[in-house]
């Protein structure tokens, strides 16, 4: 299989194995929800409304529940997850 991208032919392409979750992946997650909860709060507290927050609302809980599954499981970043 050869893989080629706008620098030209490359010798490793998606062969490759995947990289594994790092812990700064799942500070990453904590730090979006953080940034989430502070949006949510502006917008029903009237200093920034905006509709969208009150639909991202409810993603929050999940953004923590998964960064925290990233450090108790780091094997978890390669099992996909369906939300029901």
């Amino acid at each position: 299989m050869q893989c080629v991208s706008r620098a030209g032919p490359s010798r490793t392409c998606a062969l490759r194995k995947p990289w594994p979750i790092s812990p700064s992946t799942a500070l990453a997650g904590y730090r979006l929800g953080a940034i989430a909860c502070l949006n949510v709060y502006l917008h029903r507290s009237g200093r920034r409304p905006d509709a969208v927050w009150e639909r991202f609302a409810l993603a929050i809980p999940l953004l923590f529940g998964r960064a925290a599954a990233l450090l108790d499981d780091p094997a978890a970043s390669r099992r996909s997850e369906v939300i029901r």
